[in-house]
């Protein structure tokens, strides 16, 4: 099978990359001049630079390579300065891509969403696959963008993953909260804990595949580890595999939303993302709990990690590593 991913440098990239080397396919993965290959030292994979803001050379070069037989499209902006971004990036580029992948068409498209594009559930209600999506973010209406395109226009047979929040070894996001917590401190948004969901990545990684190979033709999969979690189970989890105990400090909400102003305007003046800006707050502190995916019954699809041994896992990387 010949698979081409794209956003293969990044984290979640690198482990579709690893999972496609392991079935003993032909891997390519899509990349950027400036991509850091750290995780993609393995020398079966062949490189592709693409431009996805040239429909053209895209669909010159994609040409050229003969076609796929799966294509994971995994690219796109998490953190942007202007909101106008995320729709150029993650929406246009891939319009540009599947209109460009039209000519040699894949037996399968997988593009990678986000819970994000659905929107949080009421507080006292979970996220279902069927409801009307209302995304609250820039980041969640681009992605949602996508996948009213692909619902519309697209040629050939495609699956939507809308992950919940990710995790494991590599993540940059997630370790910040990984460090605080390993320095005995314990960081709560307002007075109530928030309601989450989580997915480790390789377990991720697996629905994706599951999904592809399996899943049906045109349809939505919401993808988390099968339980809902309280940010302080988060917490709890990551304190239990340092061996730490933390004092809890509860930051008010109108303080967090002030820092998280002028952080942005701060980012905008220096011309930088930054981790903290009003966007993130908001998402931060919404209700993420969700029903039991379907891929579950549908697929039989079985995390390897529940939170504790993921979250165990992933400390002891960050350790080994010398991240902390």
């Amino acid at each position: 099978m010949k698979i081409l991913i794209t956003g293969a440098s990044g984290f979640i990239g690198s482990y579709l990359i690893e999972k496609a080397l392991e079935k003993n396919w032909d891997v390519t993965a899509a990349v950027r001049k400036t991509s850091d290959k750290t995780y993609l030292q393995d020398k079966r994979i062949r490189f592709l630079e693409l431009d996805f803001g040239n429909e053209q050379q895209l669909t010159e070069k994609l040409k050229q390579t003969g076609g796929f037989d799966y294509v994971i499209h995994n690219a796109g902006a998490t953190k942007v300065l202007n909101p106008a971004d995320y729709f150029y990036i993650n929406t246009e580029h891939t319009k540009r891509f599947v209109r460009a992948l039209a000519q040699t068409p894949p037996l399968k498209f997988v593009f990678v969403s986000s819970l994000a594009a659905l929107g949080p559930a009421n507080n006292g209600d979970i996220i279902r696959a069927v409801d009307t999506p209302h995304p609250i973010s820039a980041y969640g209406e681009s992605k949602l963008a996508v996948e009213n395109f692909l619902e519309k226009s697209c040629p050939f047979p495609y699956t939507v993953i809308q992950p919940a929040g990710v995790y494991g070894p590599r993540d940059k996001d997630l370790f910040t909260v990984f460090q605080i917590l390993a320095r005995g401190i314990d960081v709560q948004l307002g007075s109530q804990a928030q309601k989450i969901s989580l997915i480790h990545a390789q377990d991720l990684t697996e629905a994706i595949y599951t999904a592809m190979q399996y899943g049906t033709d045109r349809k939505k999969y919401i993808i988390n580890d099968g339980t809902n979690y309280l940010s302080s189970d988060l917490s709890d989890a990551i304190k239990k595999a340092f061996n730490k105990k933390a004092i809890k400090i509860n930051v008010p909400l109108n303080v967090v939303r002030l820092i998280a102003n002028v952080s942005e305007k701060i980012g905008k003046f220096r011309n930088k993302t930054t981790m903290i800006y009003p966007e993130r707050i908001e998402m931060s502190i919404s209700n993420w709990h969700t029903e039991k995916p379907a891929i579950m019954s549908e697929l039989n699809f079985v995390p390897q990690y529940d939170l504790y041994s993921g979250i165990k896992q992933t400390a002891d990387w960050y350790k080994k590593e010398k991240w902390i």
